[in-house]
């Protein structure tokens, strides 16, 4: 005889469906975990590849949006057909999801769950308002992969605390984590694009170096930077600014640039780096002067 019970029998059984307001603040919290993931899989991107991710539809920003999609996709339907039967923002709130009859769903029906949230959204975002009036508080998704999202009881496993402690964590830097994405992305009225940046660099510079091409990057983006602020457009500072990360990648190894900007990481050293660091800057700033 099955125990389980059958949400679909017309026998009253003790089925607590999640309604609206539960399944949004979860959902938010489930988004915000999945930011702080994706800030630093942008971060890792940009220092492997070398490109800038402020450049929209660059090389850099797609393969910085395709692992995140990856990640959002394994993450919701990995999370929902384990045994924990939720992503953490449900395990959190005591959510689970199940099929109609309350049973944990396999990887496939995972599948058709997500995947038929893009008809939720794009019909207005009218596919999620339906869980607040329908009778079973399903979307458009949970009808469509023939799914249920209910309330645990006493008998489900508890709610893990080292779970709980790592995502309100994730949320404490989320907020931060998503302005400095937002502010790396904003457009600039002197930027360069990263195709422009490389060929001005030229190919030797990334080469017989321990400095990641990231940092080169981040190097060159920094030096335009600090001149824009002075108001000299990009393509005036471009010439400096090649001639010192140029030379300071040939001359410096990293740790010896790091210690020159960094007084406090290896006091004994800083006078040398820095004096050889001004040498470099005076020079470029004679060369490209004249």
């Amino acid at each position: 005889m099955n125990d389980s019970p059958n949400v679909n029998s017309n026998v009253a059984v003790n089925v607590r469906y999640a309604g609206f307001w539960l399944r949004l603040f979860a959902g938010l919290i489930d988004s915000i975990t999945l930011a702080v993931f994706g800030f630093f899989v942008s971060a890792a991107t940009h220092q492997i590849s070398g490109y800038s991710l402020a450049e929209r539809f660059g090389p850099g920003w797609w393969m910085a949006v395709c692992l995140n999609l990856l990640i959002h996709w394994l993450y919701y339907t990995v999370a929902e057909s384990s045994k924990d039967q939720g992503t953490p923002g449900k395990v959190l709130l005591g959510l689970k999801v199940t099929d109609e009859a309350g049973r944990r769903i396999s990887f496939g029906k995972a599948n058709a769950r997500y995947w038929s949230k893009i008809l939720s959204g794009v019909l207005l975002y009218i596919g999620y308002f339906m869980i607040g009036f329908t009778k079973r508080k399903q979307g458009l998704h949970d009808v469509i992969a023939h799914t249920l999202v209910l309330r645990k009881d006493a008998n489900d496993t508890p709610r893990r605390p080292l779970l709980t402690g790592l995502v309100i964590g994730l949320i404490a830097v989320g907020g931060i984590s998503e302005i400095m994405i937002l502010a790396s992305t904003l457009p600039h009225p002197h930027r360069i694009t990263d195709q422009e940046m490389r060929a001005a660099l030229g190919p030797k510079v990334f080469e017989q170096t321990d400095f990641p091409q990231g940092k080169i990057m981040d190097m060159t983006h920094n030096c335009l930077l600090k001149e824009n602020r002075k108001g000299i457009t990009s393509e005036k500072a471009m010439p400096m600014c090649v001639c010192l990360v140029q030379k300071w990648v040939e001359r410096f190894t990293l740790l010896e640039f790091v210690t020159a900007g960094n007084a406090y990481w290896d006091p004994q050293r800083v006078p040398e780096a820095v004096a050889k660091k001004s040498a470099i800057d005076a020079e470029c700033i004679k060369s490209t002067m004249q």
